[in-house]
């Protein structure tokens, strides 16, 4: 009789608890739930997570956010780059100030197209979209003050996607890089 006893009180203790935890202390949480989504719902829609990730971008004024389908920004630092060696289109650079001789710089960057997902630089750079986006003729509107007295046959444009390390750690966006043929800069012609 004892040990019925003592399991009848174990199981009325363990149904009164539970009675409290899931239906007494849950309707304050529901109702503080309900007063708190409105703001959670603001924020999420004000700060979508950027797939810029480290990158500080914009889009107005940018010559690149203009391409339709794009989703591109330009860098409101300036990326400098040393040489760009690709190796089974593994693509990698050493970036640098741009106060330093550099041959490359970054005009614009975007997230790489769904149908196109690869680090690979030569299917890339064939992509439509991204042939868009890293055009001559947004490298050339993007150019900032004396860098558009320049004469227009002087520039080069490609792509630079992350390298296979960087794609594989998650890393989904490409850059459009500008280069003056022949020459190694020591200054941004883009900001």
């Amino acid at each position: 009789m004892a040990i019925i006893a003592a399991l009848s009180l174990v199981i009325v203790a363990g149904a009164g608890v539970f009675v409290y935890t899931q239906v007494i202390q849950q309707a304050p949480e529901t109702e503080q739930e309900t007063i708190a989504a409105p703001s959670s719902k603001a924020t999420t829609q004000k700060k979508k997570p950027s797939v810029f990730k480290g990158l500080d971008t914009y889009t107005e004024n940018c010559p690149a956010a203009r391409i339709r389908g794009g989703g591109a920004a330009c860098v409101r630092e300036a990326e400098c780059w040393g040489g760009l060696v690709i190796i089974v289109g593994d693509t990698k650079a050493r970036r640098l100030g741009c106060e330093e001789s550099h041959s490359w710089e970054t005009f614009a960057v975007a997230p790489i197209p769904k149908d196109a997902e690869t680090y690979v630089q030569q299917d890339l750079a064939r992509h439509p979209t991204v042939k868009k986006v890293c055009s001559r003729t947004v490298l050339l509107a993007s150019r900032a003050g004396t860098a558009r007295n320049l004469a227009a046959a002087g520039w080069e444009a490609d792509v630079m996607p992350p390298s296979q390390s960087q794609f594989e750690d998650g890393v989904r966006f490409y850059r459009c890089i500008a280069s003056r043929t022949g020459v190694d800069s020591r200054k941004s012609y883009f900001h």
